[in-house]
């Protein structure tokens, strides 16, 4: 078991003095990890020698590019022109600045062809090894849903810092320090 990866959720009421055994038959190369928030526990085992290690240039991007991820199923319906332009903003702020989407959206991919920002965008498709992708990315941005849950999970695993607005999945993982209260064009 120490050299693969697997999860293990818990989901069931637990005492503390029942998570201290628990805890008593975690390896060295396990963690467990609390999700603030939220009612479930994760034990995550890996092998650091055999987990995948992706790197932005593993990607096409290059190393020195700031990567913002945005990541889902349904990126085509969730993000608008209105959240589009505050995309390219963010893009205007530093040249080194990328946005990578994870998920089937040639939608968005359409919409940004002639934008003049399509050079600084990266369609990667649906990740086989979704958590692992997640891992090269500066930051996670939720873009205005309700959902994204499973991304900004995956993301805080991995140390990415995750941006999000409040009322979604997501911020009943972060808290409030990573969460926005709104978003607007017009407020940039």
């Amino acid at each position: 078991m120490g050299s693969e990866m697997c999860i293990r959720d818990r989901y069931f009421y637990y005492s503390a003095d029942e998570d201290l055994e628990y805890r008593k038959y975690v390896a060295p190369w396990q963690t467990v990890v609390d999700v603030k928030h939220a009612t479930q526990q994760v034990v995550e085992y890996e092998s650091e020698e055999n987990r995948i290690k992706y790197k932005k240039e593993d990607f096409g991007i290059p190393e020195d590019q700031f990567v913002i991820v945005i990541a889902g199923n349904r990126l085509d319906t969730e993000i608008t022109e209105e959240f589009l332009k505050i995309i390219y903003r963010i893009l205007d702020v530093n040249e080194k600045i990328v946005i990578a989407y994870f998920g089937e959206c040639k939608g968005i991919e359409s919409l940004v062809a002639d934008s003049g920002y399509e050079d600084r965008m990266y369609f990667l498709g649906e990740q086989e090894y979704f958590r692992e992708a997640l891992a090269m990315a500066d930051v996670f941005l939720n873009p205005p849903r309700s959902g994204g849950g499973t991304g900004g999970f995956y993301a805080i695993l991995e140390n990415v810092p995750v941006i999000t607005l409040d009322h979604c999945d997501v911020e009943s993982l972060t808290g409030e320090e990573f969460v926005c209260g709104s978003v607007s064009y017009t407020h940039l």
